[in-house]
């Protein structure tokens, strides 16, 4: 198994279109056999927070490698991991 850097982007329907926090996004690490499958189980449990709460609408979601060059200067150290077919707390996840 691989790990894969899983985003999500919510929008909350509650705020104003103006308001910085309407869309927002959750990233976690997730390990699978393949982007796909991760990217399949990470929107399962984003599909699974936003069916739990009807102002939270999930958009859409992203997956890459955690050495792609987009995280150059960022750390990926603090980000929740969770390896495919684990069930994970809205706590866990951190959303």
């Amino acid at each position: 198994m691989m790990p894969f850097v899983y985003t999500a982007w919510f929008r909350c329907e509650y705020l104003q279109e103006d308001d910085e926090d309407r869309e927002w996004v959750a990233c976690m690490i997730i390990k699978a056999e393949s982007s796909k499958a991760a990217q399949e189980w990470g929107d399962r449990l984003a599909r699974s927070k936003a069916d739990r709460d009807p102002d939270e609408h999930f958009l859409r979601s992203d997956i890459t490698l955690p050495d792609d060059p987009m995280y150059s200067d960022a750390s990926v150290e603090g980000v929740p991991r969770f390896t495919y077919g684990e069930e994970a707390t809205d706590e866990q996840i951190g959303w």
